[in-house]
């Protein structure tokens, strides 16, 4: 795994853990200087569509866009907001899949995506359909 996805893979963690049936969501930006940080994440007001604003020093950029889904029909799949949004600031947008085996998905602009197991610390990836 990069860092960029155990970063994700961390954050997206701790929002498993305090989301119930809403989206938790955030960006990883990195510093002048190659650090790598991840947002104080954000929680839907409900399991729709909603805006997130980062909190970031001047000097960095937004590397990777991150947010969760609850187990449901087509949870793998990122939505088409989704996507745009990881077009438009050209950056890879991650998803977590929350359930008993969480998986990580990777949205990469003019990629594919790729989707980590989590379970037990091995990693297995894999193409998804947009």
């Amino acid at each position: 795994m990069t860092i960029l996805t155990t970063l994700a893979a961390s954050a997206l963690a701790h929002c498993a853990a305090i989301t119930s049936g809403q989206e938790c969501a955030g960006a990883i930006y990195e510093t002048r200087d190659v650090q790598y940080h991840v947002t104080e994440p954000t929680l839907s007001p409900n399991d729709r569509h909603f805006t997130i604003r980062v909190r970031m020093p001047k000097d960095a950029h937004i590397v990777a866009l991150w947010h969760t889904h609850d187990v449901a029909p087509n949870s793998e799949l990122f939505s088409q907001d989704d996507i745009n949004t990881a077009n438009a600031l050209n950056v890879p947008s991650y998803v977590l899949v929350l359930g008993p085996s969480p998986k990580l998905i990777v949205y990469v602009p003019k990629v594919d995506s790729v989707t980590y197991s989590l379970s037990l610390g091995h990693t297995s990836t894999g193409h998804l359909p947009l």
